[in-house]
């Protein structure tokens, strides 16, 4: 199977850091860009697999999600467990309301 362009330019950027004398600080970035990496590719998989990008589970189970995350956090808001402490709290101030707001094109709704 061909590497994704993706995978080609992290490969690229890790041989680079590690090409020259061993340093602390280059083996540093080239682990973060491994991480980076693979959260990116867990990402982008799990939005291959469900063919969107809409949240799994918790209160906004089905909210569409195309915003890019920063860290690996992707997955997690993606599948519903990012700040998962929250949930119950959410929760309960969507079942209070009488009104739910909701976002469509960038303009509250009531």
């Amino acid at each position: 199977m061909a590497a994704s362009k993706l995978t080609e330019n992290v490969t690229h950027e890790i041989l680079a850091l590690l090409a020259g004398a061993p340093e602390v600080g280059n083996l540093e970035k080239a682990l973060r860009l491994v991480c980076k990496w693979r959260a990116q590719l867990l990402l982008n998989t799990l939005k291959a697999k469900e063919d969107h990008a809409r949240v799994l589970s918790g209160p906004f189970k089905g909210m569409e999600y195309n915003v890019a995350s920063t860290e690996g956090s992707g997955v997690a808001r993606l599948i519903g467990c990012y700040e998962v402490s929250l949930n119950p709290i959410i929760e309960d101030i969507i079942a209070r309301s009488a009104q739910i707001t909701q976002f469509k094109g960038g303009r509250h709704t009531c």
